[in-house]
């Protein structure tokens, strides 16, 4: 097999994100840039140099509905993968895969079929009592961690103990099956979206509480932006959201710092 390297996975995952904006903006569906790929499109018009993946978010409602168009659409190119469509997809949010690549990740647990892809979040309301939001937010972290351990090969903790305990955890999530624990997780991230509250958070969160709860005006409007050679979707106040969940988002990290998030090889189907 033909190993691709990095630049060579950001164009495939270019393509990847053309072919979503197309199908978002012929079904009239908002989504927006998220996370490291927001910050690429405003800091450097495109992806970070160093980052190897492209992640996009839409509130619950318009995911709902391009994730039923991307699971009914024939494509030579590309498929879409959740736990619906594979049943060893252990994430509770999607991919769209390209379909004619092979990717391998070290730490976590084999998924067949898997391939380079964009990541697609969707975003929940959370109730405005602080105390409903706390005990909501601290269940969706509990069962978000029992996925982690679930799809995780290996155990990190740092003395025996420490990885004694990780292993019969690890054991005890696989005893509950990723199906359960999909299941409430689902249940709990959903549990306020028939109310008006003014927040929301993403379905896979991966920073700190007040960092990862945004004001919903944020999505309320999105607008074309340029990203390498791409136009695509961004949240009119990005600065507003990328400054609460990451401060001074505009100052480059270290340079020890500017690495991708993925332990992987990508290859090409022969």
């Amino acid at each position: 097999m033909k190993e691709i390297e990095l630049e060579e996975m950001k164009k495939i995952e270019l393509a990847i994100l053309q072919h979503i904006d197309h199908i978002c903006r012929e079904n009239k569906i908002e989504y927006f840039l998220t996370a490291g790929s927001l910050i690429g499109a405003i800091r450097h018009k495109g992806m970070i140099p160093w980052d190897d993946d492209i992640d996009i978010g839409l509130k619950r409602e318009d995911y709902n509905k391009l994730i039923k168009i991307l699971k009914n659409e024939r494509n030579n190119h590309y498929f879409l993968m959740d736990h619906t469509t594979q049943k060893d997809y252990f994430y509770p949010y999607a991919k769209l895969i390209d379909k004619r690549t092979i990717l391998q990740e070290k730490v976590v647990r084999k998924i067949n079929n898997y391939g380079v892809f964009v990541d697609i979040f969707a975003y929940d309301i959370l109730p405005d009592n602080i105390q409903l939001r706390d005990k909501r937010y601290k269940r969706q972290k509990k069962i978000e961690r029992q996925i982690i351990y679930y799809g995780t090969k290996e155990v990190f903790g740092k003395n025996k103990l420490r990885r004694l305990l990780e292993i019969i955890y690890k054991k005890y999530c696989e005893m509950l099956g990723i199906d359960y624990i999909l299941k409430r997780y689902h249940k709990v991230c959903m549990q306020y979206n028939d109310t008006d509250g003014q927040d929301m958070i993403s379905n896979w969160p991966t920073v700190k509480k007040e960092e990862a709860i945004q004001k919903k005006e944020y999505f309320n409007q999105v607008i074309d932006w340029e990203f390498d050679g791409l136009k695509v979707k961004i949240p009119e106040k990005y600065d507003e959201f990328l400054t609460n969940m990451y401060g001074d988002y505009m100052t480059l990290p270290a340079e020890e710092e500017r690495n991708g998030k993925h332990n992987m090889k990508v290859y090409w189907k022969e």
